[in-house]
């Protein structure tokens, strides 16, 4: 890959069962088959449409014809597979992925650096798709709907430079047909939605939107809160025995979840809230990020404060325009001075 960059095609039609949560063993399973497809001729078709997106059909002078382009597709597929079953697989519960999309709303834009890592090399896995915090005037979705993403360090085609690339995944099974050139690619369970690759110590392009960067760089801090639980185990027999069929001798997965599972629905609950305008009387309080400074390190890296529950939940919303009224009246609890909201 020769370029810091974004890729975002169009979202694939929704499919049957891709909103079901997946459970530990169903993630090992998708982690399974991802590695299977990469070793495949699908896998190599699938590649290069990705840099065919990735480039706009504008390929670098250094992968300047046909035959290149494939021989590139096929490397990349291989050395892809070969990371993968390298990477112990990371699964997210449903709750962590809430808080995930939530705490990725307000992380504060960093250059990329081995530290926002969680492994050198890796995939995480979602229960569920990653929720959308908003939507825009028309209606449409403003986040990427993502079930996986991954990351790998690679060199640039150009100049040999480091690069990391991580890539967020949908959910998708079948067959898609493709032009330019034309041909069919059958997905497994999973296809790249998005891509964003940069040299280390340098801001993403789009480092603002919620791309699988942001959600990289967010996950990693929140595993290093009080709040997140992180354990190693291994899945069921039954899925082990899959991985095992397909050249992994019984892989690990790391399980991460939100020891307050009620903190990842009130966390997005605030944070659409947040963009739909005025919390309710009674309210979630969001968490936030602080520049925190490490001693140990000498160096400011952001810390997740938890939220928190403000107000009277039984009250209901404050709706309309909010005037604080002032005056020598009594109030009901005997204070002078009545300083209630009106509408």
């Amino acid at each position: 890959m020769s370029r810091a960059g974004k890729y975002r095609p169009p979202s694939p039609r929704r499919r049957p069962n891709e909103d079901r949560t997946w459970s530990v063993d169903d993630a090992l399973r998708e982690y399974v088959k991802l590695i299977r497809w990469f070793d495949t001729g699908d896998g190599v078709r699938g590649v290069y449409r990705f840099y065919q997106d990735f480039y706009h059909g504008d390929w670098p002078a250094s992968l300047p014809d046909e035959p290149t382009r494939w021989q590139h597709a096929e490397t990349t597929a291989a050395d892809s597979a070969t990371a993968l079953r390298q990477a112990d697989p990371v699964w997210c519960d449903p709750p962590m992925v809430d808080l995930l999309a939530a705490a990725a709303d307000t992380y504060p834009i960093e250059a990329i650096e081995h530290h926002h890592l969680l492994q050198p090399d890796g995939i995480v896995i979602f229960a569920k798709t990653l929720p959308v915090i908003w939507h825009d005037e028309a209606g449409h979705p403003t986040d990427q709907q993502l079930s996986a993403i991954s990351w790998a360090e690679g060199r640039s085609t150009r100049d040999g430079q480091p690069l990391l690339g991580i890539t967020g995944w949908q959910r998708a099974a079948g067959v898609y047909q493709f032009d330019q050139p034309r041909f069919a690619v059958r997905y497994t369970g999973l296809r790249p939605a998005s891509n964003a690759i940069s040299p280390y110590g340098a801001v993403f392009p789009d480092a603002d939107a919620a791309g699988p960067h942001r959600l990289l760089q967010t996950l990693t801090a929140l595993c290093h809160t009080t709040l997140v639980r992180d354990q190693i185990a291994p899945a069921s027999k039954a899925a082990r025995r899959e991985a095992t069929r397909a050249g992994l001798t019984d892989p690990p997965i790391r399980r991460i979840y939100l020891r307050r599972p009620e903190h990842g629905k009130h966390e997005l609950d605030a944070a659409r809230d947040s963009h739909a305008g005025g919390p309710p009387r009674g309210h979630w309080v969001r968490g936030h990020w602080k520049n925190q400074w490490h001693p140990s390190i000498s160096e400011h890296r952001p810390i997740w404060v938890a939220g928190y529950p403000r107000g009277d939940f039984t009250a209901g919303t404050v709706s309309g325009t909010k005037v604080l009224i002032a005056s020598d009246r009594r109030s009901a609890d005997g204070q002078s001075g009545d300083q209630r909201p009106r509408a």
